[in-house]
């Protein structure tokens, strides 16, 4: 009987799991592939053996786990970041920058840790705060280095639980157990690392026991709070607080018969105004918003012994976040006696503290940051919503112009949205504005933190069980005072930060093992999505995805990487009806154990999304960047051309000697020796021959080298 062995067309089902074997019934069965290791698949459903990666640097500590993050200012301008216990270093263009050459050191000079400073032609950087220590000498306080780095408190049990959203030229870091901070760019050897101190919130829910009060010392300036109860703790310095305080109205009663100007009173946006008696002249109500340096006028009246005043004004709340002053400044008198009352409505002000000090469960210090409104006991105060007692967010997001952070250990399933283009601003009116800051609690009857943020048409919220969307009502933008929160499924993501292609959103789902896409469905007016490894799960089965990374360019990759330092990657164009899944394994390096790649990241490159990682080989780690893969022998790309010989099909590798080396004299024996001065190679050194009329059967080929001095050496080509 005849066999007949069908064609394969196409690898692009990728490797299927040996469960998928037998199921012959299964449309895409002739498009899989019983192992795919250490090959690429093509969107055209082509396969290629895997580029190999260039060796770029030694992380900076080889004996603890280093992670690379991307920035992208633009296309143009990209970075990786290689973050470690307490630093982080950055790379651009495939290299490690460089520090500018810094000033020579000073015995006046207080460094600081992370300061340079140059001695005896010699770089060093500070590893621990002094004065007068001298760089060559005093170990402790200086190390020799040339590499720009900036000093961090994340330690390294803490590294993967960072989380870092960029705007512009500043990257926002996050992690529940510090405070968020900055990471600002100012040059490329110029990043300045800040803590992220907005000073009107957010704050937690108002006390309504009406049984807990605060009373402050003063109204501003450095003041102690006391509390009738033991609500403070050590971990609350450097916590807002908010204090609530019913101030009541104040009047101005002044008989003018001269020009005169009357006293001021307090006042938050509105005044009322009436005046008694027969008089001619003119007054002004005014206004000042810097405690009466300055004034501006709100209202004129005049009086030609005809009139008489009976109004009121209110000022923009938007305009007027904190309490003003108002005063009357009569001028031009004529005659008469006018009698002015100038009173201000009844107000709540909510004036905000920051935490300094910790005396006791009761009693603290403190700064006013905006001012309080009375010195007496309140029972209306709110706590700040972060700090080391409740700690910080855990992910954040920009999303529709604002800054949207999530998910601290107090509150793991709150979302907190600043103000409107205001980055640093959560300030909350009375009565609430469109564009005020957002507080938000995701209504779900199981307590588990959102772990995840992406931005899309909605906002969505990844937790450990479950998937949310925030936005704004139909047909409205996202506005403080209407907004809604719907669930879109009951599957729950691990934690590692998703990633974007097109408009889906590919997360990994809860427990680590489940790859899935997330995406607007209109046919039901919500989010869903697919399981995209349901026919490899054999590659995730006994290990969790501990890291994702999308490379768009050339072959729209979503690389997924395990926790034992085996990166999948799954080539994904969904219109197509391209997902195929493929792995990569990374060999010994000059002897060391088989490597494990332990982090991974993308960004735009010369034609092509470069695939960065850090890779544990042996004693040492190293940051490498995935060679692009060059097709053909000699192909132009972006108007350089490349050469197949210069494609890395080698891991960790370097190229030695990129210029031509030039060939004085060629010696003819069994062997032959050549003679080129000060070659720097070495045997074993691999080269290739051009451009020797007089050996062309050398030209293009490549040897191995012997017998290598300082100016000679032999190829084991025999004459």
């Amino acid at each position: 009987m005849a066999l007949i062995n069908p064609i394969q067309p196409t690898f692009a089902g990728g490797e299927f799991s040996p469960a998928i074997f037998p199921r012959v019934d299964i449309e895409k069965y002739r498009t899989g592939l019983k192992t795919c290791r250490n090959f690429l698949i093509h969107p055209h459903g082509g396969a290629s053996n895997r580029p190999g990666t260039k060796y770029i640097a030694t992380a900076k500590h080889s004996d603890k786990i280093t992670l690379v993050k991307r920035f992208v200012f633009s296309d143009t301008q990209a970075y990786i970041l290689e973050v470690g216990d307490q630093y982080i270093r950055f790379y651009t263009d495939q290299a490690v920058i460089p520090v500018n050459v810094p000033d020579e050191w000073s015995t006046l000079n207080a460094y600081a840790i992370g300061d340079y400073a140059t001695y005896n032609a010699v770089t060093y950087y500070a590893i621990q705060a002094g004065t007068n220590q001298q760089p060559d000498t005093e170990t402790a306080y200086w190390t020799a280095q040339t590499i720009y780095e900036v000093p961090t408190p994340y330690l390294e049990a803490d590294l993967r639980g960072l989380s870092f959203e960029s705007s512009a030229d500043v990257i926002y870091i996050t992690h529940q157990s510090y405070q968020t901070r900055t990471l600002s760019r100012y040059g490329n050897a110029d990043w300045r690392l800040e803590l992220y101190s907005p000073e009107d919130g957010p704050f937690r829910a108002e006390n309504t026991d009406g049984l807990t009060y605060i009373m402050a010392s003063d109204t501003t300036g450095s003041v102690t709070l006391n509390a009738n109860s033991n609500i403070f703790d050590d971990l609350h310095e450097g916590a807002l607080w908010k204090l609530r305080h019913y101030v009541e109205s104040n009047t101005i009663s002044q008989a003018f018969t001269s020009d005169a100007v009357s006293a001021s009173i307090s006042c938050f946006t509105t005044w009322r105004l009436i005046s008694h008696g027969t008089w001619t002249g003119k007054f002004k109500i005014e206004k000042s918003i810097d405690g009466g340096t300055t004034w501006t006028t709100l209202r004129t009246f005049s009086s030609a012994d005809d009139y008489n005043a009976n109004t009121s004004g209110t000022e923009d709340v938007d305009t007027n976040t904190e309490p003003f002053l108002i005063r009357i400044s009569f001028y031009d008198y004529v005659s008469g006696t006018a009698n002015i009352d100038l009173t201000s409505d009844a107000y709540y002000l909510e004036g905000i503290v920051r935490i300094d000090t910790f005396n006791s469960a009761s009693e603290v210090l403190a700064t006013v940051l905006s001012d309080l409104g009375g010195t007496t006991y309140t029972s209306s105060w709110a706590e700040g919503a972060w700090s080391d007692y409740r700690g910080y967010p855990a992910v954040a997001r920009f999303y529709q112009d604002r800054f949207c952070l999530a998910g601290n250990t107090s509150e793991p399933m709150t979302i907190w949205m600043t103000q409107t283009g205001v980055y640093d601003s959560f300030l909350r009116h009375t009565p609430l504005l469109a564009t005020d800051g957002i507080t938000t609690s995701l209504p779900s009857r199981q307590l588990n933190a959102i772990n995840g943020l992406i931005a899309m048409q909605r906002l969505i919220a990844f937790t450990s069980s479950s998937e949310w969307t925030i936005g704004a009502n139909q047909g409205t933008g996202l506005d403080a005072t209407s907004f809604e929160q719907t669930i879109e499924g009951y599957r729950g993501s691990n934690g590692v930060d998703p990633v974007l292609v097109g408009n889906e959103v590919i997360y990994v789902q809860a427990i680590g093992k489940v790859i899935r896409n997330l995406s607007y469905a209109f046919s039901s007016n919500s989010y869903d999505g697919v399981d995209l490894n349901i026919l490899s799960r054999h590659l995730f089965d006994k290990w969790e995805i501990i890291d994702m990374a999308y490379q768009q360019d050339p072959d729209s990759i979503v690389w997924c990487l395990r926790d034992d330092g085996i990166l999948l990657g799954m080539t994904y164009m969904r219109d197509q009806e391209v997902v195929a899944w493929f792995w990569i394994d990374t060999g010994t390096v000059a002897g060391n154990d088989v490597g494990q790649i332990e982090s991974i990241a993308t960004i735009p490159g010369d034609g092509y999304d470069e695939l960065w990682m850090t890779v544990k080989r042996g004693a040492y780690r190293f940051i490498e960047v995935m060679s692009q893969r060059i097709v053909q022998a000699n192909c132009v790309t972006g108007g350089k051309q490349f050469l197949l010989e210069n494609s890395y099909f080698v891991d960790c590798g370097v190229t030695v000697g990129e210029n031509p080396i030039y060939i004085t004299s060629i010696d003819v024996d069994v062997y032959l020796t050549i003679t080129a001065q000060d070659h720097g190679f070495t045997d074993g050194n691999i080269i290739r021959f051009d451009n020797i009329p007089e050996f062309s059967y050398l030209e293009g080929n490549s040897y191995p080298i012997f017998n290598a001095t300082q100016h000679t050496f032999q190829i084991g080509a025999q004459v």
